[in-house]
């Protein structure tokens, strides 16, 4: 007699799976990608143990100055879900009220602070002349030059909002800079942001991918104490 192990997902059955989690298509108006439809996003999400830190370890980051880190990298070739867990924290920042039920339902629990700012990207689909230039054009503070801000502009700058940097395919956006000069500067503003999420009380929390941890800009990330998502958890394998 046969038995029924599984309950197959309707996009399954219709032969609309997604199998590429792309973080570009958050916004789709029409609501049609299943990175645009929290709930749906999150149902079909297995909370794996690198999620779970993910979760934990952001929540205590912006709502404590005992947190440890406010850095994690997602770090592994295409297709291990790099994607998929920068998304999580997108949506729960944006979306936690809708989110309670999923939350509750896998015993984790999360809360952004109102003045909680989020910038991100996926930098295979924008070309990058500075980093400092993403974030001040999206805070509308300082203004992007060839020069980055020094770490007490971007403090001031900052002020006191809590602000979530996304950074997915970061090695993409870095190496696709051709001035040597002004790739270096890059490098060097990443690890001041680095260095900055990773002081007691500050407000930044930086989130990225890469795809190699032997070769920059993760080089860089890896210099500071981080949490890392390997997808490589030996319970998640079982």
């Amino acid at each position: 007699m046969l038995k029924q192990l599984l309950d197959p997902r309707p996009e399954v059955l219709t032969g609309r799976l997604e199998g590429v989690i792309d973080l570009e298509r958050v916004t789709d108006p029409k609501k049609k990608a299943l990175e645009s439809r929290v709930r749906d996003f999150f149902e079909s999400t297995f909370v794996s143990g690198e999620i779970r830190r993910l979760i934990v370890g952001l929540d205590k980051r912006l709502n404590s100055a005992e947190a440890e880190t406010g850095l994690f990298l997602a770090e592994g070739p295409k297709g291990v879900g790099k994607s998929h867990a920068l998304l999580i924290p997108l949506h729960l920042i944006t979306s936690a009220d809708g989110l309670k039920e999923w939350l509750a339902q896998n015993k984790l629990t999360f809360r952004a602070p109102p003045d909680t700012h989020i910038v991100w990207r996926k930098f295979t689909d924008f070309p990058l002349d500075s980093l400092w230039g993403v974030i001040g054009q999206e805070l509308k503070i300082f203004s992007p030059k060839d020069q980055p801000p020094s770490i007490t502009e971007f403090r001031q700058g900052i002020g006191n909002r809590k602000l979530v940097l996304i950074f997915d395919e970061l090695e993409s956006g870095i190496r696709s800079i051709g001035d040597t000069a002004l790739r270096q500067r890059n490098l060097n503003f990443l690890q001041m942001i680095s260095e900055e999420a990773n002081r007691a009380g500050s407000n930044v929390v930086l989130i990225a991918s890469d795809y190699d941890g032997s070769q920059e800009p993760a080089q860089t990330l890896k210099r500071m104490p981080r949490i890392e998502l390997r997808f490589q958890d030996s319970e998640d394998r079982r």
